[in-house]
């Protein structure tokens, strides 16, 4: 028969190793165990067919009004005007036409890029993070692109990055929508 120290140690060593599973899957975005609603994962959607529609449930960002969805008015010059003072890391939501399908940048993290155009004339680049997030198959010139991400101004008139969920839920999640589907 096991030992009274033997039955602690083994309590110990199993109770250690739930710790680290509990930190891990927190850590991944699978769980929250901080009783914070803000950084409580969302339903994982990685809708990737045209013919598939975003799950019924609601955003999570929606639901709460999120900082993007406060901070970006229904203003149509508000990213025109996030460029014209340097902004960098700002949140955005805002809608335009794809003008030019850029080819993938491959290097490091692999991202989908767009050039769009918004309702003021505006354009912005939208580099989307293809190792997070699905590609959106067969985009075309002309199609209506929506996105939530982080906006950086640069020389080229700034580019939305963090169209993609954070796995390790540390960052505002984005998400581009393209022909009614999301992808984020």
């Amino acid at each position: 028969m096991a030992s009274k120290k033997t039955k602690t140690a083994g309590t110990s060593l199993i109770a250690i190793v739930v710790a680290a599973l509990l930190f891990v899957a927190q850590q991944l975005g699978w769980i929250n165990l901080n009783d914070d609603p803000k950084t409580a994962p969302g339903p994982r959607e990685t809708t990737t067919s045209p013919t598939k529609q975003r799950a019924s449930l609601p955003d999570p960002d929606e639901r709460r009004g999120s900082p993007a969805e406060t901070a970006a008015p229904t203003d149509r010059h508000f990213i025109t005007k996030l460029q014209q003072r340097g902004a960098t890391d700002e949140p955005v939501i805002a809608s335009g036409v794809i003008v030019k399908v850029l080819p993938d940048d491959n290097e490091g993290s692999r991202h989908q890029r767009f050039l769009v155009e918004l309702s003021d004339g505006h354009v912005v680049k939208i580099s989307h993070n293809i190792d997070l997030a699905p590609r959106i198959p067969n985009p075309r010139e002309g199609d209506e692109l929506t996105f939530k991400g982080d906006f950086e101004a640069n020389e080229l008139g700034g580019a939305v990055h963090w169209t993609h969920r954070d796995p390790r839920n540390r960052h505002e999640h984005g998400y581009l929508e393209h022909d009614g589907v999301r992808y984020e």
